[in-house]
């Protein structure tokens, strides 16, 4: 509420009544609101609860409150407890990359970090980072930047093998 900047009330029932009548106006206007949750694994069963009361907010033909969770497999288990709130979800789930999407994410991520348009990592490297980690989006953020500040603090300006090979081995992925 406090995001939203929706008035709050010493009591509970105070507050979703606020939350409701500003759930209303923002409708009236045309704005659906959205609620970002990243790490949802971590959600325990009362905020579950609640984001199921959340969703009970609707017209007879929409709802009024948006909520995008984010998180790890295990989200899909607690949320499996719950059918009642898996009934008003629409799941998707990021999948491993293929090479190509791999090699776009890293590049996207290295410009946008402001390292320009060539990355440190040669082909050879980007097929070792794609064999160890499976592109897996998650593991391969960690690969690259484990090895960005091994090679770095050697004062090497491109990544190896032998550094995603090490970096893997540290964060025990398959090197064989």
């Amino acid at each position: 509420m406090d995001e939203f900047g929706v008035k709050t009330e010493r009591s509970y029932t105070g507050c979703l009544k606020n939350l409701g009548s500003w759930l209303i106006q923002q409708h009236k206007q045309g704005v659906k609101p959205v609620i970002i949750l990243d790490e949802a694994q971590n959600l325990t069963p009362t905020h579950l609860k609640l984001l199921h009361f959340l969703l009970n907010y609707e017209t007879s033909r929409e709802k009024l409150l948006q909520v995008v969770l984010f998180g790890q497999t295990e989200l899909t288990k607690r949320i499996e407890r719950f059918p009642e709130l898996k009934s008003r979800m629409y799941p998707a789930s990021l999948t491993a990359f293929n090479r190509a999407d791999m090699e776009e994410m890293i590049a996207f991520r290295w410009f946008v970090a402001g390292g320009g348009k060539e990355t440190p990592f040669t082909e050879e490297v980007l097929d070792e980072i794609f064999r160890v980690s499976l592109g897996l989006p998650r593991e391969v953020v960690k690969l690259c930047d484990l090895a960005l500040l091994s090679a770095f603090s050697k004062g090497k300006s491109e990544v190896t093998v032998g550094d995603i090979q090490s970096v893997a081995k540290e964060l025990n992925l398959a090197t064989a």
